[in-house]
């Protein structure tokens, strides 16, 4: 597969967190309301809308309304203007519902692109998954709360906040 949903797993002896593919880690939580993603490729014209059909198919298979979708942004290397003009169009699509996008470990190189062409508001970019997840967290309790800069990936590497 070159996408996953994703969902956090802790080690109960330490503070350790890392992320896993939720159909082959049944012990990985999920976050009511939240859709968390990992696409493993490049973003660019052969990808964009099967990265777009992909993540509508995981809101619609949601048993609760989606309000954030999640994009751990690690494996994406390069994305080209097709594929941003898909993303902005499919952003617009989900703010239709109320959906927003947050991007989690974009490589600094993207950044500007995607926010310039509304791919995802700046506001809802992140170093780290875990900061993302800190910050839903902390607006579905009403919490403000500061999170950790450092995360784990499924395959145990270090998060790169870069």
């Amino acid at each position: 597969h070159r996408w996953a949903i994703l969902g956090r797993s802790l080690d109960e002896d330490s503070d350790d967190v890392s992320f896993h593919v939720v159909s082959t880690h049944a012990e990985a939580e999920t976050f009511t309301g939240m859709v968390f993603i990992r696409f493993e490729a490049d973003l660019f014209f052969g990808y964009a809308y099967v990265f777009a059909d992909l993540v509508r198919e995981a809101v619609e298979a949601s048993d609760v309304p989606v309000q954030v979708v999640l994009i751990d942004a690690e494996s994406i290397n390069d994305v080209d203007s097709t594929a941003l003009s898909v993303l902005s169009e499919f952003r617009a699509e989900l703010d239709l519902d109320d959906i927003e996008v947050w991007i989690a470990r974009l490589k600094s190189h993207l950044a500007e692109f995607v926010v310039r062409v509304n791919g995802v508001e700046p506001e809802h970019t992140y170093p780290s998954v875990r900061a993302a997840l800190a910050a839903y967290q902390a607006r579905s309790t009403g919490d403000d709360g500061a999170s950790s800069e450092e995360t784990t990936t499924a395959d145990g590497d270090e998060d790169d906040p870069a």
